[in-house]
């Protein structure tokens, strides 16, 4: 998303919050705040204090489908777009939309549009059955189509009698394939890469038989469904969900204050 000119927003909109928060890029973001952004995708601490030699080795890593940075240096949380202003900038939630949203197209939401938190359960990430972890978190909707379709495949090819925390399985890329029914080992290698990237699985390749290649190989996988990992951007996710309204709202409240302030200024010129 490239960075724009300004313009005058009219009709007493606000930014859209959750818009920013999901896609305006976060690296793209992390740019424009005047981070080093590298081509490998990481970035260079913006608290290099906390880093031996100032983070003169980049720690931060950008999750480009979840739009997230995290500092692996740090151990800090997912950071998604605003976060990531209010962190370099030291400023408030209401600032920090306001910035992104003078840089970024951003659509705004009508005066007068209610603000309505999603229903359910949204408390103690990690203490659900798998699926329903990452569905309720809001990571689910996030997941790649691969990704969604594996995910059910290690849950309900669990050998009863392991640990619900965690479990192994040992499956080939055409036996993947067929229960999940993806067409391709392209897309059994995504999905993989996609659980692996947010620590639901790790994966390690050994042969059997005589043939090569993925389609008869056969791996052992650690599924691992309510890792750290996991359960940092299941609550992260699911954050996310609530803090876009609250942000949304606080600026309402903002411009509501502001214009108060405006009308009470006339009223006392009027007065004089």
């Amino acid at each position: 998303m490239k960075p724009i000119i300004p313009s005058p927003r009219l009709g007493g909109g606000i930014p859209d919050a959750r818009f920013i928060r999901e896609m305006v890029p976060v690296g793209d973001v992390a740019s424009a705040l005047g981070l080093e952004v590298f081509a490998t995708g990481m970035i260079r601490c913006w608290h290099p204090e906390r880093h031996h030699h100032g983070d003169r080795t980049p720690s931060v890593g950008i999750q480009r489908r979840y739009n997230y940075v995290k500092c692996f240096g740090c151990d800090g949380k997912p950071l998604g777009p605003i976060d990531l202003v209010v962190d370099v900038r030291g400023c408030t939630l209401p600032e920090a939309i306001r910035w992104i949203a003078q840089r970024f197209e951003v659509p705004s939401i009508p005066k007068g549009k209610q603000l309505v938190k999603p229903k359910g359960h949204l408390a103690r990430y990690g203490y659900e059955r798998p699926i329903e972890l990452l569905l309720r978190s809001g990571l689910w909707a996030k997941m790649s189509r691969p990704a969604q379709l594996l995910a059910v495949v290690f849950v309900e090819l669990k050998v009863e009698g392991q640990r619900d925390e965690s479990w192994e399985l040992e499956i080939s890329y055409r036996a993947l394939a067929r229960y999940s029914g993806l067409k391709s080992d392209a897309s059994v290698s995504k999905g993989l890469k996609d659980l692996e990237g947010i620590g639901w699985l790790q994966r390690q390749r050994r042969r059997t038989g005589r043939s090569r290649g993925p389609v008869r190989e056969t791996a052992t996988y650690m599924v691992t469904p309510y890792s750290d990992a996991v359960r940092e951007l299941a609550n992260a996710t699911a954050a996310d969900l609530h803090a876009a309204i609250d942000e949304e709202r606080q600026m309402r409240a903002e411009k509501r204050a502001q214009r108060i302030r405006a009308w009470r200024q006339k009223k006392c010129r009027w007065g004089a």
